[in-house]
């Protein structure tokens, strides 16, 4: 990701090297002070460290311009989907589809969950048979409402990555789905005059816990809801190492 700290829009170079041979490189315009995603596609990864070099016009911090990195020895992720919903697992299967990274699979009672780095299900109860990362979703039997709402995000944190502040967002939110004990809210939902949170993460009896007030069920197809999935993921694998 490239954040342009500059006040006006400028082109940002990034070119990936190793042993002195360019393996890739791409231009890409940023807006100011926005953060965009760049990719740089290499058709064979070597097996030791590459470089990273960015580039920009008005670049007032040239020390934070390189970096080296590994493109091998990542570990695919294994994931659980419980649910005793078949739609729930096919939107959760879909957007987990989207991870080269992650290998899930899929359990229908909680006395069925294979084991797996990282949990996501919409029975909180289950929670209790897991030992590690979690990702809650509200349970079904509370018929969550859907609503049109203003998205509120705490920037820094990761859940809020490319969230763009104050969209406007129609889910089905059940405002107790995101209640975890010890946790804090990282992002809101603002409709009617009340501020929902709708996202929270926390550490729970030793489990990292990321809690959606939000059914994925009733918004497969809204992008933001897909992103903040996306990001939940992400900052769960970076506690399954």
């Amino acid at each position: 990701t490239v954040h342009n700290f500059a006040g006006v829009e400028q082109t940002v170079e990034l070119r990936l090297r190793n042993r002195g041979q360019t393996l890739a490189l791409v231009s890409q315009r940023v807006a100011p002070g926005a953060r965009s995603p760049v990719t740089l596609d290499v058709a064979r990864a070597p097996d030791e460290m590459v470089e990273v070099e960015v580039r920009a016009s008005r670049d007032a911090l040239a020390v934070d311009n390189h970096a080296w990195v590994s493109l091998r020895g990542r570990q695919p992720v294994s994931v659980t989907v419980a649910s005793a919903r078949p739609v729930f697992l096919q939107t959760i299967g879909t957007w987990l589809n989207a991870c080269p990274r992650v290998r899930w699979q899929q359990a229908a009672a909680a006395d069925a969950m294979p084991p797996a780095e990282v949990l996501i299900t919409d029975h909180a109860e289950w929670l209790n048979r897991w030992p590690s990362a979690v990702m809650r979703f509200p349970n079904p039997q509370r018929h969550p409402r859907v609503v049109l709402a203003h998205w509120v995000t705490e920037q820094a944190h990761p859940l809020g990555e490319y969230l763009q502040p104050l969209a406007v967002v129609p889910s089905a939110i059940d405002p107790v789905a995101a209640e975890v004990p010890g946790s804090e809210s990282v992002l809101w939902a603002v409709a009617g005059g009340q501020k929902i949170p709708i996202a929270q993460t926390g550490i729970h009896h030793g489990q990292r816990i990321v809690s959606l007030a939000v059914d994925p069920a009733q918004a497969s197809n809204a992008p933001t809801v897909v992103l903040l999935f996306l990001n939940s993921l992400r900052w769960l694998i970076g506690s399954a190492g």
